[in-house]
């Protein structure tokens, strides 16, 4: 967890799945970062080696977003599935 202080020593996270009719919801709780998670704008070099994380949630997702927690964030996305 590179962007989040769950990076840090002795740092930790919990996902999180929910099966809906029409989709799954996958979370991720962490202990948050300074500042909130986005898309980034510009395109990631070829050669990068991060940088298209939430680029890639946003492509296959039907929606996601965060929200704040009392201590950390969750992140989440729902993705449509064949077989939801």
């Amino acid at each position: 967890m590179e962007h989040t202080a769950s990076g840090e020593e002795d740092g930790h996270f919990v996902l999180e799945l929910e099966a809906h009719a029409e989709h799954v919801r996958v979370a991720v709780v962490d202990l948050g970062a300074q500042t909130d998670p986005v898309v980034r704008d510009e395109a990631a070099s070829a050669d990068a080696v991060s940088g298209r994380g939430l680029l890639i949630v946003d492509a296959v997702s039907k929606a996601w977003g965060t929200e704040p927690l009392r201590v950390g964030r969750r992140v989440w996305a729902d993705v449509v599935g064949a077989s939801v």
